[in-house]
């Protein structure tokens, strides 16, 4: 609430990107509670979602939260994401080949039409609040075996379903991998080889990768481990880049609440199994929404998934 207030402040009418998932419907929520609140002057909160069907439809799920919330939400059809023209390749001077460019682009040049200041998404929840699920292998190897073994056979929330499936994937596995050590340098080229076309420094970065040491070795419970994983990812840097090809190209500030340096450091500040509070994946997140969005939609476990 604190962040989405920061971030919103001065604005007087917020676009939130929310789907129905439980990210986004978190950010929704949170950024009407905000501008309904009793300590400011109430400002518009737009509601924008791509309307689709097929497996994991949201619809449903988009339906129960704007009901909940008295808002109705601006459904987007896939045809409104056709962009007239050849496909945009350049944006501000830098290439610009994100597959779902585009179409990020048509919802940000509707939204500023709709005259937002600003759009919210919950992009990149998965990274901050889901939790590392081998949290549950590293209590095991850290002694706390009835912790890990009690975590993982009451996990709700994965798309792994039984109880032995859950056992095997996040603790036998995992556990053996410590036991043998990592493996051998040819196994790890061997799951993957540069492109043909890839010059030198791309070969350079992809050696260097191979030489990396894998989160999987590393103590997992710890935050300051957790929180270098976070700032080391090239993918987060990869995504401030792509945010600011679409601000310079739409005029449309964007800003991917999850990833917000104060929630970034307290989520990372907090003992790892506490992200999986009350059995649920991405748990802690489902408990701090309580009040603030449906629980059809708070409980919803198909889009928990990392």
């Amino acid at each position: 609430l604190r962040t989405v207030a920061r971030v919103t402040k001065g604005a007087k009418r917020v676009a939130v990107c929310a789907s129905g998932g439980v990210d986004s419907s978190a950010v929704l929520g949170a950024a009407v509670a905000v501008a309904r609140g009793a300590s400011r002057r109430e400002a518009e909160v737009i509601a924008m979602a791509l309307d689709f069907g097929g497996p994991g439809d949201d619809r449903p799920y988009l339906e129960a939260l704007s009901d909940s919330l008295g808002i109705v939400p601006i459904r987007l059809g896939p045809m409104e994401f056709a962009l007239p023209g050849p496909r945009t390749l350049v944006v501000d001077g830098a290439p610009f080949q994100w597959p779902t460019g585009d179409a990020h682009l048509s919802i940000l040049r509707r939204a500023r039409s709709l005259g937002a200041d600003v759009v919210l998404t919950g992009e990149l929840g998965d990274d901050i609040f889901a939790g590392d699920l081998r949290t549950f292998a590293a209590l095991v190897h850290n002694g706390q075996l009835l912790d890990g073994l009690t975590g993982v056979l009451s996990l709700k929330g994965t798309w792994l379903a039984s109880r032995r499936d859950r056992l095997a994937t996040l603790l036998l596995r995992p556990l053996a991998g410590r036991l043998f050590g990592p493996k051998p340098v040819w196994m790890r080229k061997f799951k993957g080889r540069p492109y043909a076309w890839a010059g030198p420094v791309l070969r350079a970065v992809r050696d260097a990768a191979d030489q990396d040491e894998p989160m999987a070795t590393r103590d997992i419970l710890s935050g300051a481990a957790r929180h270098e994983a976070l700032d080391g990812s090239f993918y987060h840097a990869d995504l401030s880049d792509l945010r600011g090809q679409y601000e310079a190209k739409t005029g449309c500030r964007i800003i991917h609440v999850p990833l917000d340096e104060e929630i970034a450091d307290f989520v990372t500040g907090l003992p790892a199994p506490h992200l999986f509070y009350g059995g649920f994946h991405r748990g802690l997140l489902r408990e701090a929404s309580r009040g603030l969005i449906p629980d059809r939609v708070r409980f919803r476990p198909d889009k928990a998934n990392p």
